[in-house]
Formats: structure tokens, sequence, C-alpha cells
């Protein structure tokens, strides 16, 4: 398929939006010769759509994921996403872009209670050894450190991370998932993170807003500290 034509099947699936603006770029020019650049395009798309409001960031690229995944899987290597409801200024949805690449989009695609359970135990494993280097560690370098294999290599690893979440709330222990960050969100957790935790009970504001920075840093130092101690005395042990 050439990239007139997946153009234009972007456009036609994402008509059931009723978009009032549709911007859609492909800048797969800028990305070639790039040890990314395996194959599809890269665009950039701004959709207003009534259908997006009352609706979260996360909601709202959901949306678009389902109606675009046959060709995610195929033709869009890389998407970067603006989305907003008529009316609303930039500043109060998006003024971040969010990018994320096209193996590893979590629409539709679930990871099976099985994969999930047995990739947690290894992760919490590796997210000690990382605390007690008190550094961030990113999505993708995770799951290339556990040796995960596609397709959604990036997202049996957020799958994993919310189980642990959810462990670490019933312990009442920090979240070790704050060990881990997103390039994209200038090194904070992906939107998911705070989804996770607003599910949990422990956090109440935008993902993107100053509360998030907030809380992060305090979840993240917590952790740090909470699960290297935990590391070093399971070796004393």
């Amino acid at each position: 398929m050439n990239a007139a034509t997946v153009e234009t099947q972007i456009r036609d699936r994402l008509a059931a939006l009723a978009p009032e603006v549709l911007e859609l770029i492909d800048e797969s020019a800028l990305h070639v010769g790039h040890a990314e650049a395996t194959g599809g395009g890269h665009y950039r798309l701004k959709i207003i759509s009534a259908q997006f409001a009352g609706q979260s960031r996360v909601a709202r690229h959901r949306m678009v994921y389902a109606m675009l995944e046959p060709l995610m899987r195929h033709h869009i290597h890389a998407l970067a996403l603006v989305t907003q409801a008529p009316g609303e200024p930039v500043g109060s949805c998006e003024e971040d872009i969010m990018a994320f690449m096209a193996e590893d989009f979590a629409a539709t695609t679930n990871v099976d209670e099985k994969t999930r359970q047995a990739i947690a135990p290894r992760l919490r494993e590796h997210l000690q050894k990382i605390a007690e280097q008190q550094v961030p560690i990113t999505y993708r370098e995770l799951a290339k450190a556990l040796g995960l294999t596609p397709p959604n290599t990036i997202h049996q690893v957020t799958e994993a991370l919310e189980h642990l979440m959810a462990e670490d709330a019933a312990a009442e222990r920090p979240f070790i998932a704050a060990i881990v960050i997103s390039k994209a969100r200038g090194g904070l957790p992906a939107p998911g993170f705070f989804d996770c935790a607003r599910r949990l009970g422990r956090f109440a504001g935008d993902e993107a807003g100053p509360e998030a920075w907030a809380f992060h840093a305090g979840e993240f130092n917590a952790a740090v500290s909470f699960w290297a101690a935990t590391a070093a005395t399971g070796r004393s042990g």
C-alpha cells in the first residue's frame, strides 16, 4: 500500500468521528535512515471532534487507535496525536503531542492474564535492581532488558506494571512502576500509570498537569528508597 493510499485509508477510517478538523501530515521522509525506521510511515495527526468531549486523553487515543488498528499493524510505524473537542484550547488538553510506536499500541490488544502474571515477577525483580541505581528506566529499555518478544512489547510491560501497582497498593507500598518513564512525556510515566493510580485511589489530578509531576516525583523517590532498601535487606538476609 503506497503512502497516498494509507493517508486515504486513515481519513476514511476516522470519518466515523465526524471531525470538524482533521489535519494529517506524513513525516516519513524525516525518518529515513533512522534506526527505528523499519517499515511503515510516520504521521502527525490532529483531530477536533465533538465525540472527544468529556473524554480523557487516553480514551481519545484509544478511540483513534481502535479505528486505525488494521493499518497500525503494517502501514503506520509511528503516530503523533493531538485530539481536541470543539472549543477546547490546546493548552487544556495536549500542548505536548504524544507519540506512540505502532508495534506498541495498546488500544485494542490486551495481554492475557497468564502472560501478565508470568512477566510481573521478573519485572519487579529487575526494577528492584534499577531502584538501587536511583535512576529511571524507559518502557522500551525495560522491554529489551526483559527480552520480551513482539508484537506489543511495550504494552506487555505496561500491563504487567499495572499488575504490580495493584499489588503495591494492596500492600500499602510505593509504586515500583514509578521508576519507569516515557521519553515522549519528558520523563513522566505514560498516562496509563496515572489512570491506574487514580483507580487505586492514590491520584486525583490531570495526568499532564503539574500535579502529575509532583505525584510522580514523590512516588519515584519513595519507590527508590523503599525498593532499594528491600533489595539490600534481601541480600543481607
